[in-house]
């Protein structure tokens, strides 16, 4: 986890929702203090040289034009041309320098959040939605950048330009300067009331996107399954209802965009009316020069620009915030796996369950409840129970994949969460029922748990697996499959799994149901060439089929998340009716 991660988790869950969440940004502004405060010093010095330009206009208008002195004249209209360059100047590095940093901030998030997925809880997977994840991955680290890009230096600057502003008008003329200011005020608390609400409405729309976007890749992941059943009117009918309350949303956000934006459009124009009605009384008076009232429309005309972005910014902002908080939604979330810190010398591959219990957090019932087994190193143990019995939860909790939420799994006679988590995951070599292979390379995909594996280690897994068919493409090892590739069947993308466990050498090779997509004829071949690697490691399998359970020496009837009956395959064939039904086979089958 990154510097910020552990900066931020500090918090807790309470106080991330009622802090603002952009001030928890802070660890990854601090590598770019330097560049922010170079940002505001030219902010500033851009302020000042924009707010001297009506002041010099006014100068003008009473001094060298009154007078009719063109050589002033001249000088004036040379100096204010002098900082009109400068100020581009000046604008252009502080726009340069800011869109650097805040690129590089949101180069540290994406990396930092993408690494909080990497290792967050399988619960926590559950639990959220990909469609969720991906869009604060990509939509809301955008939305953070840009508001970070010119949200906070040219908020500091537009409030120094209307603090400075409203300074020089005080100086000259009071009576002006608080009436501008009671106008700003009001106008103001209307903002304010409109951006609570524009909060509300950019929190509804990411959650909604989200949930469309979740939608599409589950449409798409499952396109048969969509086309064979005829799915599509009622996933379209899904789409186009949350679609509709996506654009119900966007209208209701727009609605109150466009009242923000016709807020900000008359706080200068009521000014305007305000200081030529002010301002005119007070030259009537001869309190205030031409020159000075001109001076004063200028600036307040001037304000227009600042006002019109501290809009833009009260939006973005708005919206940035709905970000930054569904980003520390992610961030925050606890690693419920500690990592221990001792390191086994050899790993013989033994493995001892007791009194394993183990439950979801929404669940009614555990999973395991008193699973109890002792493994010995070289032993090939093969688990059968009805769906739901905890197989899959065993293959789950003996890499570490999840904790027990009660009892003890040892490797080597020590408990596997005081073990380094990286030799744990190391140990065993898994092969699961419906793999995933990466839009890579087969290469890549052999070579995932073991890159260091030479091509003849390569060909040698897949004449296991029975899967030379990849040594015959045109490509080989190099051909890539998946999206924009080879598309494979279920049984090849098994088998190149399988030969994926093997590469990676373990001490535990884990078969969960790994040949169920073979057929008969493949399945025995795989089967025969599997004894061999069994031989040299402790090998776990989950299967129904007979001839891969035979595959062990010892199988373990899970019933109702307990060990119901060890022993043969042969032996529980002779005895136990619930194993005969799980291996399709009826009694006389059964009869040695």
């Amino acid at each position: 986890m990154g510097q910020i991660g552990r900066d931020v988790s500090r918090d807790s869950k309470e106080n991330t929702k009622r802090r603002v969440a952009l001030l928890r940004l802070a660890p990854a502004l601090r590598p770019f203090a330097g560049v922010y405060s170079v940002g505001i010093i030219l902010a500033l010095a851009t302020t000042a040289l924009h707010v001297s330009v009506p002041l010099l206009i006014g100068h003008a208008i009473d001094s060298p034009i009154a007078s009719g002195d063109m050589p002033g004249l001249f000088v004036v209209v040379a100096v204010i041309l002098a900082i009109v360059i400068v100020r581009a100047i000046l604008d252009y590095f502080r726009r340069y320098w800011l869109s650097r940093a805040s690129t590089r901030i949101q180069h540290r998030l994406r990396l930092e959040l993408f690494e909080k997925l990497l290792y967050l809880p399988l619960a926590a997977h559950r639990r959220w939605d990909k469609g969720q994840l991906i869009t604060r991955l990509k939509g809301d680290l955008t939305r953070i950048r840009q508001f970070l890009n010119v949200g906070l230096v040219v908020a500091l600057s537009s409030i120094a330009q209307i603090v400075l502003v409203f300074a020089v008008i005080l100086a000259r003329h009071w009576p002006l300067a608080l009436v501008a200011a009671v106008v700003t005020a009001l106008l103001a608390w209307a903002l304010a009331v409109l951006l609570r609400r524009a909060a509300k409405a950019s929190r509804a729309m990411s959650e909604t996107a989200g949930e469309m976007t979740t939608m599409v890749e589950e449409a798409l992941q499952g396109i048969r399954t969509v086309w064979a059943f005829g799915y599509q009117s009622t996933l379209f009918a899904g789409f186009a209802q949350a679609a509709g309350r996506l654009r119900d949303i966007g209208v209701w956000r727009m609605r109150l965009s466009a009242a923000l934006w016709t807020v900000m459009e008359l706080i200068p124009s009521i000014l305007l009316i305000v200081t030529v009605a002010v301002g005119g009384l007070a030259a009537a008076a001869g309190q205030l020069t031409v020159g000075d009232v001109v001076a004063f429309l200028a600036l307040l005309t001037a304000l227009a620009g600042p006002l019109d972005t501290l809009g833009f910014l009260a939006d973005g902002a708005v919206k940035a915030e709905v970000a930054a908080r569904r980003l520390f939604e992610v961030l925050d979330e606890e690693a419920s796996l500690a990592p221990g810190g001792r390191r086994l010398a050899e790993v013989r591959g033994r493995i001892t369950l007791s009194d394993v219990v183990f439950q979801h957090a929404d669940a009614e019932r555990p999973l395991l409840d008193g699973f109890s087994l002792d493994i010995h190193p070289g032993e090939t143990v093969a688990f059968v129970g009805a769906n739901g019995s905890g197989k899959s939860s065993l293959v789950s909790l003996l890499p570490r994949l999840e904790d027990v939420t009660a009892g003890r799994i040892e490797l080597d006679g020590v408990d596997v969460r005081e073990l380094q988590l990286d030799q744990v995951r190391s140990t065993f070599g898994i092969a699961f029922d419906d793999p995933l292979l990466f839009s890579h390379t087969v290469r890549t995909n052999l070579t995932f748990g073991r890159s260091g594996a030479t091509d003849e280690e390569l060909r040698e897994a897949l004449r296991i697996a029975r899967a030379e068919f990849v040594l015959d493409l045109p490509d080989g090892l190099e051909t890539r499959i998946g999206e924009q590739g080879l598309t494979l069947s279920g049984g090849q993308r098994q088998r190149i799994a399988l030969a994926r466990a093997i590469v990676a050498r373990p001490k535990v090779l884990v078969l969960d149901d790994t040949l169920s997509a073979l057929d008969i004829h493949t399945e025995r071949e795989v089967e025969e060439a599997l004894t061999s690697v069994l031989t040299s490691v402790t090998g776990l399998v989950i299967s129904h089929r007979a001839s891969t359970v035979q595959l062990a020496h010892r199988v373990v009837l899970i019933s109702e998340g307990r060990v119901g009956d060890v022993g043969t395959h042969a032996e529980l064939l002779a005895r136990s009716a619930e194993y005969r039904q799980l291996m399709c086979l009826d009694a006389q089958e059964a009869q040695p």
